[in-house]
């Protein structure tokens, strides 16, 4: 028998969610639970505030990041979705934070944060040309740079 979405979720989490999204109304587009997954949209702009405020927080516990995920939708004004993938092990669940931009404007490095971080945001930059702001070694690591691009 399939169960519903919502039973899968613990009570535990179901609290958990309701929380971060109490705390963080104000700073995110949206928000969406699928069985132990939650994703969070935020403002490019503010990715480094959200993260040190939910790293710092004893209930949130988002000391794990796993992935830096870069998704390009060519056909939109905001192609990038640079999805930064944690994993709560504390809760069990996996948290993506999702933020949405053009390649052109700069998006604030979580380095600081996360040393895994540098090389993820080296790899998206190498690849795809999103550059990150306050990075502390931003230079190719796959591509070579004689390399022609033909658009």
């Amino acid at each position: 028998m399939l169960k519903k979405k919502n039973e899968l979720l613990t009570s535990k989490t179901k609290y958990y969610i309701y929380y971060l999204y109490n705390i963080l109304y104000s700073f995110i587009y949206g928000m969406k639970v699928n069985n132990n997954q939650i994703n969070i949209y935020i403002n490019p702009l503010k990715i480094l505030n959200n993260l040190v405020f939910l790293k710092n927080n004893n209930l949130i516990y988002l000391n794990n990041l796993v992935d830096i995920a870069v998704v390009d939708y060519i056909s939109f004004k905001n192609r990038f979705e640079i999805n930064y993938v944690f994993w709560n092990v504390k809760y069990s669940y996996r948290l993506i934070i999702k933020i949405y931009t053009d390649g052109i404007k700069l998006v604030y490095s979580i380095g600081s944060l996360y040393k895994s971080s540098l090389w993820l945001e080296r790899e998206a930059w190498d690849l795809y040309g999103i550059k990150f702001f306050l990075h502390k070694g931003l230079r190719r690591i796959l591509t070579i740079m004689v390399l022609k691009v033909f658009l």
